[in-house]
């Protein structure tokens, strides 16, 4: 499995989709204060929530562009 390259901050802009560690796509609503505020797409939830708030750190080491806005 290959190692996936840090995410440009710059790629995250509305409508950009996103999956997490788990594979779960989300599309990025908005980026404000350092937190990436995100849609969970599918009818999937994560930690039991459909609209999530990740610090903009967490996503970019960890989080993959799937889709760019």
């Amino acid at each position: 499995m290959s190692q996936n390259q840090p995410l440009n901050p710059n790629s995250l802009q509305p409508d950009a989709i996103l999956t997490n560690p788990d594979n779960i796509r989300c599309r990025v609503d908005r980026v404000e204060h350092g937190n990436v505020f995100m849609t969970v797409l599918y009818g999937k939830t994560i930690n039991g929530e459909q609209e999530i708030m990740v610090p903009l750190n967490e996503v970019t080491a960890h989080w993959t562009l799937k889709k760019a806005a």
